[in-house]
């Protein structure tokens, strides 16, 4: 038997757990199980991806009226959170969507590995996947990540949708100019009254280049990136004279209006939206602003190659 819907299978699993003898899922453990994996609306909705719109809704508001909004995401079921890539799942996918719950409680922990183990072991026993992905996972954390990395087109694509998904409009607009190629100094030194709209809809900046001063040649806004800039600039970007003004100031600012700091903020940013993605989630721990501003631009349709 092999499925191509992994809710079939999740209805299928916990069916069979609840037939076979002493060691049968209870009422109270098929209830958990079914959450941890991620339950549907009477009309096929992921109940945890309606409360991610939810949530993104209000984030946004707070945003449109420049105010604080420090809510984080609020954890997604496994199917939600891995999406495609389910039964091409490793151990760290693993352990990324179990770090939703940092702060919660170890037996809580406990439980969500096992639930993930059983599914994958009915799996397997379907020969739907080769290996458990759970098996390695105890807990705390994963040693041994990879070390710096660039991301592949396919990656940089991932980090561009993980943007769309998880960010607010300032922090989408970060990922966007490091995907398009602006390293974070670059990113960080962009100024509204250096940044121009032409007749025709086209963007572009003047860039700050090293050492001081800006790059003579205007840097032109990617399509995409400008359609992210028009959001931002329609309410999400915070104003605080005497550091920022409607009209004037650092494009990416802080709640108090200051420039982002380029040293920290980006990388800080950059880690904690590709964490939110399962294909990054390996990555994330070692990812840095430079490394994706480096990387292969998903806005870009050359083959791939080296940078």
């Amino acid at each position: 038997m092999r499925y191509a819907d992994p809710h079939m299978l999740k209805d299928h699993w916990l069916v069979e757990g609840r037939m076979h003898g002493s060691g049968a899922f209870g009422a109270e453990t098929v209830e958990n199980y079914g959450r941890d994996l991620g339950n549907l609306t009477s009309d096929g909705q992921p109940i945890d991806l309606l409360r991610l719109a939810d949530w993104k809704q209000r984030r946004d508001a707070a945003a449109r009226a420049g105010e604080p909004f420090d809510e984080t995401p609020p954890p997604l079921g496994w199917i939600s959170f891995i999406g495609d890539l389910i039964w091409e799942a490793t151990p760290f996918h693993v352990d990324a969507w179990l770090n939703q719950w940092r702060h919660g409680a170890e037996r809580s922990r406990a439980r969500r590995r096992a639930a993930l183990f059983s599914f994958y072991e009915h799996a397997r026993a379907q020969s739907i996947v080769p290996g458990n992905p759970v098996r390695p996972i105890r807990p705390g954390d994963l040693s041994e990540l990879p070390k710096r990395v660039k991301l592949s087109r396919r990656q940089s694509g991932q980090m561009r949708s993980a943007a769309d998904r998880y960010a607010d409009p300032r922090d989408r607009l970060l990922i966007y100019l490091l995907l398009a190629g602006l390293r974070p100094f670059q990113a960080c030194g962009l100024f509204v009254e250096r940044t121009y709209r032409a007749q025709d809809g086209t963007w572009t900046s003047r860039l700050p280049v090293k050492g001081g001063g800006f790059d003579p040649k205007p840097w032109v806004w990617p399509a995409e990136c400008a359609e992210v800039l028009r959001e931002y600039l329609g309410g999400a970007r915070w104003v605080r004279p005497p550091h920022s003004y409607e009209d004037r100031g650092p494009l990416l600012t802080s709640f108090n209006g200051r420039a982002l700091t380029a040293d920290t903020e980006p990388r800080r940013i950059v880690r904690k939206i590709a964490e939110l993605h399962p294909g990054l989630a390996e990555l994330a721990p070692r990812l840095s602003a430079d490394g994706v501003a480096l990387s292969l631009s998903p806005f870009e349709d050359d083959e791939e190659s080296e940078r």
